[in-house]
């Protein structure tokens, strides 16, 4: 291999799926799993903290939040568009959602499950002020959500990235689909989300 492409490999994790090259955007080491297995690994270091400037969803994304009235920082922004690409990804083997259509995934998994960030963030605070949740040490109340039927991770996924504090469990019966959010907070950093 020359140069080149040594370096077009290097910070890239491949996995071998089904026969198939797999290339992890993000490389983080996880378990094994889905039957794959590493041949090369790099440092870690997330996708997500890369630039995302480029990304074709990334100005819809900021046309959604503005329209929301959230303001997420840069790091969350990349997170969720990882995450779109994560889902599209993995919908072209197994079947997670209908929607196929990026910018359709962006409106209806991404700005949908955004939606309801600032009402469950507003109830949260209320539930932390009369003491029925605890907070934690930077005074963001500390809940602890339940995903029943999931699916794809919304809006768990979603949930766990904007808000780090709140300690997500995503539930769904078909076993791809906790697979697949599994593989979701370990490429992504998620120490908060459980499936």
């Amino acid at each position: 291999a020359g140069a080149s492409e040594e370096e077009a490999l290097q910070g890239f994790c491949h996995r071998v799926y089904h026969g198939t090259r797999y290339r992890s955007p993000l490389g983080r080491r996880a378990s094994r799993g889905l039957n794959g297995r590493w041949l090369a690994e790099r440092p870690k270091q997330h996708a997500y903290r890369m630039s995302s400037e480029d990304h074709p969803q990334r100005a819809g994304l900021s046309v959604g939040l503005h329209a929301l009235g959230l303001s997420l920082p840069d790091e969350q922004i990349s997170r969720l568009l990882s995450y779109l690409d994560l889902i599209s990804r993995w919908n072209k083997t197994y079947n997670l959602t209908a929607v196929r259509d990026p910018n359709e995934m962006l409106t209806q998994h991404l700005l949908d499950c955004l939606a309801v960030v600032t009402p469950l963030a507003r109830a949260a605070a209320e539930l932390a002020r009369s003491g029925v949740v605890g907070q934690g040490a930077d005074g963001q109340p500390s809940l602890r959500l339940l995903d029943v039927g999931s699916g794809a991770g919304l809006p768990g996924v979603v949930l766990a990235i904007t808000h780090p504090e709140w300690a997500v469990t995503c539930v769904d019966t078909v076993g791809k689909k906790a697979a697949f959010i599994r593989q979701v907070g370990v490429e992504l950093g998620l120490r908060n989300l459980t499936a």
